[in-house]
């Protein structure tokens, strides 16, 4: 009987509610062998699992949370992992809401330099006597306080409507996945300033970036320096990570340059996110083996391609 009991506690041990292997982990980023100038899954069996992940996975400025969001029973979901005393707890499930409002969330960022946390949620409304208002996807954002995650809180501002994939600077700017009149589905890359307290109206990026047939998952830098975005250039195309830099002088763009085949593999590569320390780059690609990975990369990359740029 004992020898039975030992065996279901290493099973539990092994197989937690996440549904993948789990071992101790310490130090920075999961424990894991930092890469190179190659790109690798990162932290397989925990983050990058047999469902799809659809978002990188996105780092406190502490380093010590880690979200990501992977579509399971098909409806994405946001996941976490936290950092006690240089120790890394499972993954598990992370819910914001204390009710059943909540169909499903994405697009996990942490804005720069704190330990809160945005993301966009499809909620239900509970009170709408509108039938297509009854759902509604807005940004939320909560902050992780002294070991606990704060109430989730609307992102009040004109640009909180048909928006997703948001993307902050330091001083507020936002860049988002937007309508674009025009373009495949009407998508397109947008930003809007934040100045007196309130978010002027949303601007498109130049058509050099916003030209092709379709442009997301952006990813700006928090001093505005550059942006990462996924670029498809036809239907069917699975979609590269390009990369453009602005120039203060100039006040203009450079030339989207494809990242190359260190990145681009041939499969579709989506969600750009530079960690806050700026040392690697993620990153989500397809693959064969489960759907859609996170993949990561050092970051120098970013200054190797920045002295090719070119502007017209």
């Amino acid at each position: 009987m004992k020898k039975i009991l030992n065996i279901i506690v290493f099973v539990l041990i092994i197989n937690p509610s996440f549904g993948q292997q789990f071992t101790e982990l310490f130090g920075d980023y999961l424990g894991q062998a930092v890469p190179n100038d190659t790109p690798y899954v990162f932290a397989p069996n925990l983050v990058s699992s047999r469902h799809l992940e659809h978002s990188s996975a996105v780092f406190s400025e502490n380093g010590n949370t880690v979200v990501w969001c992977s579509i399971q029973d098909n409806i994405k979901k946001l996941f976490q992992m936290q950092r006690i005393n240089n120790q890394w707890t499972e993954p598990k499930l992370l819910d914001l809401f204390n009710d059943s409002c909540a169909i499903w969330s994405d697009g996990p960022i942490f804005f720069p330099g704190t330990n809160r946390l945005f993301f966009n949620t499809a909620r239900k409304i509970s009170d709408s006597t509108d039938a297509s208002s009854k759902v509604k996807s807005r940004i939320w954002n909560a902050e992780y306080i002294k070991g606990n995650w704060g109430e989730p809180m609307l992102y009040d501002g004109l640009v909180n409507s048909d928006i997703g994939q948001i993307s902050f600077t330091q001083d507020s700017t936002i860049y988002f996945l937007g309508k674009q009149e025009g373009a495949w589905h009407e998508i397109g890359i947008y930003y809007s300033k934040y100045k007196d307290g309130k978010y002027e109206t949303p601007i498109p990026m130049p058509l050099e970036i916003n030209e092709s047939f379709q442009n997301w998952t952006p990813f700006i830098s928090p001093d505005e320096s550059y942006l990462i975005y996924s670029k498809c250039i036809n239907h069917g195309d699975f979609g590269d990570l390009y990369i453009t830099y602005f120039d203060e002088q100039i006040k203009k763009w450079s030339i989207p340059q494809n990242m190359g085949e260190a990145i681009n593999s041939g499969a579709q590569e989506r969600f750009p996110y530079v960690s806050p320390d700026g040392k690697y780059l993620f990153f989500t690609r397809w693959t064969r083996e489960n759907d859609q990975d996170v993949f990561w990369i050092n970051s120098d990359i970013i200054d190797r391609l920045r002295q090719e740029s070119k502007w017209e």
